[in-house]
């Protein structure tokens, strides 16, 4: 396992997402997001079927973005005491395909 399969494994291994198998499923739509970051989803997916369970962890409930980045917001976890009390870097989703005039969503 290396590039983006570690990278993944590293940043959503840990996740509470209610079973490991969809905590697996995160980590797996994480490499695959990585791998292929310039593609749409249904192009960074293998088949119908990943696409569409990608789709389904997405909309599952117990998937909040708490949930997702709660092992990064552990700062005994991954970070020197000093960088956990920095402020967040604030990460900018620009969703193409959308009308002109839509604008992207900042998180952080």
């Amino acid at each position: 396992m290396d590039g983006p399969w570690q990278w993944a494994e590293e940043q959503w291994s840990t996740c509470d997402l209610g079973n490991r198998r969809r905590t697996r499923r995160a980590v797996t739509l994480g490499a695959r997001i990585a791998e292929h970051s310039d593609q749409s989803l249904p192009r960074q997916m293998v088949g119908m079927a990943d696409l569409k369970a990608a789709y389904r962890l997405l909309d599952g409930k117990a998937v909040t973005l708490e949930a997702l980045t709660g092992p990064h917001r552990d700062p005994a976890c991954c970070m020197e005491e000093e960088e956990a009390r920095a402020p967040p870097t604030p990460l900018l989703i620009r969703r193409r395909g959308r009308s002109p005039g839509a604008q992207g969503r900042a998180f952080g």
